[in-house]
């Protein structure tokens, strides 16, 4: 509703003070709640936004230092792109006072990086549509744990439901589906939590950590395996510009850990899976690596595990006898 928005808004502003009347750079999608959410952080706060139809890296920076822009919202696979391509011609981007994330989760080595070059406060946001959008923030400033998406905004209320699953409500947090009676009944809890599908934890000073989402955890051999342990070991290597792990069914397994990574340079499928032995537990280390030049994307840059499972799961029945 236009309440859950607004509330939304107000809690975020309350906690991240942007400058007023500064100039930020907008090209994240306005059908997605980050970009709707963005925008109207800016307009409430008095700042200038620059929109840009579609991301392209040159086009970005050449707005960034004409209008000295302040503020910046990208989800993590833009910045990398667009601080990758700073980097190469060596454009100063020291102007930039906020950088806003959200969509992903950001890989710390990509943090440090933007932190680097840039110089500003990295305001990371977690959050689903439902919760319109934000639920806690992670400020590089004032608000930062490792590993962590963060606290809670004022107004949210988190907690850990017994499966382990993180669950909200507040005046941010939709309370149903519209006319969809049974989506809603398993969503939403009968005191009002809307069950994110995220698997997570809160430490004793409140910051919460994401472990896994549900649906992506992949079962071995009768055992849970996080993906992002995996990912975030690939990530690192030079070449790499992200990897997706998941799990496609196996007879003698149950799940089967499969690999695909996104690389336009020429790396040895042997060399990424000696890198996994050497730096994880013997079951962690996939059974199948794929290089891909570019990995399956939704709109806002979200890799789509699910069409990367259609994928893998036809090619094997096609390795099998007919």
């Amino acid at each position: 509703t236009n309440e859950n928005l607004l509330a939304n808004v107000n809690s975020f502003c309350s906690v991240v003070e942007l400058p007023k009347f500064s100039k930020s750079i907008l090209s994240l999608p306005l059908f997605h709640s980050f970009g709707q959410i963005v925008l109207l952080v800016c307009i409430l706060n008095h700042i200038s936004t620059i929109m840009i139809n579609h991301f392209l890296p040159t086009t970005i920076l050449k707005a960034i230092v004409s209008h000295k822009a302040e503020v910046l919202p990208l989800v993590p696979t833009m910045f990398n792109v667009l601080i990758t391509a700073a980097e190469k011609k060596d454009i100063d981007l020291n102007f930039i006072k906020f950088c806003i994330t959200g969509g992903a989760s950001i890989p710390i080595t990509l943090l440090e990086k933007i932190k680097t070059i840039t110089n500003a406060r990295i305001i990371e946001g977690y959050g689903l549509t439902e919760t319109s959008p934000v639920i806690s923030i992670s400020d590089s400033h004032y608000c930062y744990k490792k590993y962590s998406v963060g606290k809670p905004l004022p107004g949210v209320q988190v907690t850990i439901d017994e499966d382990g699953e993180i669950i909200v409500r507040g005046e941010s947090v939709a309370s149903r589906y519209w006319n969809n009676l049974e989506e809603t009944k398993k969503s939403f809890t009968e005191d009002g939590y809307f069950r994110t599908g995220d698997i997570g934890k809160i430490d004793e000073d409140g910051f919460v950590f994401i472990t896994d989402r549900k649906k992506d955890l992949i079962i071995r051999a009768g055992e849970n395996i996080s993906p992002k342990i995996i990912e975030d070991v690939l990530f690192q290597l030079q070449g790499i510009n992200d990897a997706a792990v998941f799990g496609v069914y196996d007879e003698k397994l149950g799940e089967a850990i499969y690999c695909a990574v996104e690389s336009e340079d020429h790396i040895d499928i042997n060399y990424l899976r000696q890198v996994c032995k050497d730096k994880l537990p013997k079951h962690l280390v996939p059974e199948e690596f794929v290089i891909m030049p570019k990995l399956p994307r939704n709109a806002l840059g979200k890799i789509l595990k699910f069409k990367l499972r259609d994928m893998f799961a036809v090619a094997e029945k096609v390795k099998e006898p007919v």
